[in-house]
């Protein structure tokens, strides 16, 4: 978890996703915008693990809202559909 305050420790806010654990952050001071790695339990059963999704998650602190995931999380959920799809296919010839 990710949690920003002010300049004098105060107004504490996370900003990480509440289902992720994060692995690294990178904050680019001319942009304003902190990078985020992220691992997020993607299959619900409450523990991080190392075939959980790994992402890229992008904040920009001094608007106060949390980060958003770099890829939507249901754009990867259709590039699994379609993968699944396609492995499926091969399997079947």
């Amino acid at each position: 978890m990710l949690i920003l305050t002010d300049d004098d420790g105060r107004n504490p806010r996370v900003v990480s996703p509440r289902d992720a654990q994060v692995l690294s952050f990178t904050y680019q001071p001319q942009t304003n915008t902190l990078w985020l790695e992220v691992l997020r339990d993607s299959d619900g059963d409450l523990a991080f693990k190392p075939d959980d999704d790994r992402l890229p998650y992008l904040c920009t602190p001094s608007t106060g809202e949390p980060a958003t995931p770099v890829i939507a999380l249901d754009t990867i959920e259709r590039a699994r559909a379609l993968l699944g799809e396609s492995e499926e296919l091969s399997l079947s010839e």
